[in-house]
This record gives C-alpha cells, sequence and structure tokens, in this order.
C-alpha cells in the first residue's frame, strides 16, 4: 500500500484515478485557465490506496467532507466495482425520473393550456341554455388531465430500473385529451 493523491469531484460525487503528486493530477484532470490549478469542485486527498483492495471509483467523502472512505470495504475489488454500478446505475435512475416528472407536469399544463379556448365556448352556451353544465364539463375535463398526470405519475414511481425508466412514454397520456 501506499499513500497516493486521490481527487475527488464533488459536484458529480466521484473519485478520480491515484497520482503520486498534484501536478499528476493536474495533468490528468487539467487546470482552471484563470488561476493554474485545479477547478474549486475538486477535493485532493491523500489515501492509502492498494488496487488489491480497493476500487478508486467506490471511494466517497466521509460525512464531515474532509476524507475519503470506501464503504465497500471489506469486500473484493469486483465487487465492489458491482457496487459502485448498482449505486450509479440507483442515482441515474433517480435522476432521470425527476427529469421524466416534470416532463409529465410539462406535459399536463400544456395539454390544460390548450383547451382553455373551450372554457369561453362553455361559458356562451351557458349562458344560453341558463345552466352551468357545459362549464362543469370543462372543468372536469382539465381534472381529468390533472388526474392522469397524477397517474402518470404514479406509473413511473414505480419503476426501478434505468431502462424501464428511459423507455417510459411521458407524453402519451395527454393524447387522450387532445392531438399534438
Amino acid at each position: 500500500m501506499a499513500i497516493k493523491k486521490i481527487a475527488f469531484n464533488i459536484q458529480v460525487n466521484r473519485a478520480y484515478p491515484p497520482a503520486d503528486t498534484v501536478g499528476d493530477l493536474k495533468t490528468l484532470l487539467g487546470v482552471n485557465g484563470d488561476t493554474g490549478e485545479l477547478d474549486t469542485f475538486i477535493k485532493v486527498f491523500d489515501f492509502d490506496y492498494d488496487p488489491a483492495e480497493t476500487y478508486f471509483l467506490a471511494l466517497q467523502l466521509n460525512a464531515a467532507g474532509t476524507a475519503l472512505v470506501n464503504p465497500e470495504a471489506g469486500k473484493t475489488v469486483d465487487q465492489q466495482r458491482t457496487a459502485v454500478e448498482q449505486r450509479d446505475e440507483a442515482a441515474s435512475t433517480k435522476i432521470l425520473k425527476e427529469n421524466k416528472i416534470g416532463e409529465i407536469k410539462s406535459n399536463t399544463a400544456a395539454a390544460v393550456k390548450k383547451l382553455k379556448w373551450k372554457e369561453n365556448k362553455a361559458r356562451d352556451t351557458d349562458a344560453l341554455a341558463g345552466n352551468t353544465n357545459a362549464l362543469r364539463a370543462y372543468y372536469q375535463e382539465r381534472e381529468d388531465i390533472r388526474q392522469a398526470g397524477n397517474a402518470k405519475e404514479t406509473q413511473l414511481e414505480a419503476l426501478t430500473t434505468f431502462g424501464d425508466v428511459e423507455s417510459f412514454d411521458t407524453r402519451e397520456f395527454t393524447n387522450a385529451f387532445i392531438d399534438w
């Protein structure tokens, strides 16, 4: 084992390959053109690194953000690699879900907005008929779109794999209400 310099990107929560010196890390990662130093989101740590015991991508910041720890310590390097792949897939799945929920919300809002013209028509119809039936139907149609959007979000949240989330269609539920 040897003490190595390991850079950790706090923006993406990822360690970079170990190096012998900070200069080697600068060569590997590049430097900020204005300062000639590593970017501020890169922290450098001394770490007692043995490639036979530690998969460097398994390294994470400790709770205080002052040192690197291996939450997979005690496992083989292959087991650590598998754990990192699972962690990365879970993180990617979470981010993709968040993005797709935003798409569902946008699609829902767009579908409701496209119905706006029906409100005036419903008011006119009700004024002529002396009731509120058309306006209630219009409000129900908007509510149906919102409920369909909520149901779509629930379907998305139930998905557990990246592939399933990736192939999830965030727009099809609005097709029942409007023609895009």
